[in-house]
């Protein structure tokens, strides 16, 4: 008789069937095979494992059974045949729509479904340096801002990160204010008046203010410029959060 299960092993169970991020089924869908998912257990991602022989959503080779249960944009609730595999693991050799020739599966993720604007080089960078958790969010290929074809992202340091990663609700709205849709280098932002106004998404505005030679994004400076530097993406990084301008005013 196999032994019961303890509560911490149903905890992390249960924690294994979160994401931290609402995706609706087109979303799904537009994810190509070997993509990463965030979970809420603790270093313990799923792997989207759908074909294009499979015409539902198949994830740690569990399948989505069509669509939402329950839906309001913030919260996303799926049906599933089966229990996720806390231990699954996906081969590197398989035949998949995203295989090369030699069959080996590619985890490149795009910011397109045609592969041609990935990720990988920015998010390999950034985990290098200390910003991983803003990595993880790249490496989901920014789900819904696939029109955009330039893109700045202000990534707060992983200490920084930390302290807002235990309120999992707040995940996708935290992030898409840290990114713009257009590509500003180093350069451009020190070349803009003192009090120019940025706009990224999620209706969040960022204020660039100098300070002798230091430049301050919502009163965050910048303390790694051009980390990154590509075609059509620019990554900065920030030693915090980004605050909105009128929290800092009232000083909470």
């Amino acid at each position: 008789m196999p032994p019961l299960p303890t509560p911490a092993s149903l905890l992390s169970l249960l924690q294994f069937h979160f994401c931290p991020l609402a995706f609706s089924l087109e979303s799904l869908q537009s994810l190509p095979y070997g993509t990463n998912i965030p979970t809420m257990a603790s270093g313990k991602s799923l792997i989207v494992t759908t074909s294009d022989s499979n015409e539902h959503v198949s994830i740690n080779n569990v399948t989505i059974n069509g669509s939402p249960i329950f839906d309001d944009r913030s919260l996303v609730v799926f049906g599933i045949d089966k229990l996720f595999d806390l231990n699954f693991e996906v081969s590197s050799r398989i035949h998949s729509p995203s295989s090369d020739r030699t069959g080996v599966v590619s985890n490149t993720t795009s910011i397109s479904a045609s592969g041609a604007y990935s990720f990988d080089e920015a998010s390999g960078m950034m985990r290098s340096r200390g910003y991983s958790v803003m990595a993880s969010f790249l490496d989901l290929q920014l789900v819904g801002l696939v029109e955009q074809l330039k893109l700045t992202v202000f990534a707060p340091v992983d200490d920084a990160m930390l302290v807002v990663v235990g309120n999992f609700s707040e995940y996708s709205s935290v992030f898409l204010r840290h990114v713009a849709p257009c590509k500003l280098s180093w350069t451009d932002l020190a070349n803009f008046e003192n009090g120019t106004v940025l706009r990224t998404f999620s209706e969040f505005t960022i204020k660039i203010m100098k300070s002798s030679d230091q430049l301050m994004l919502n009163e965050a400076p910048v303390t790694f410029p051009d980390m990154y530097h590509g075609d059509w993406l620019v990554v900065h990084g920030l030693n915090q959060v980004l605050e909105r301008t009128e929290t800092l005013m009232l000083g909470v």
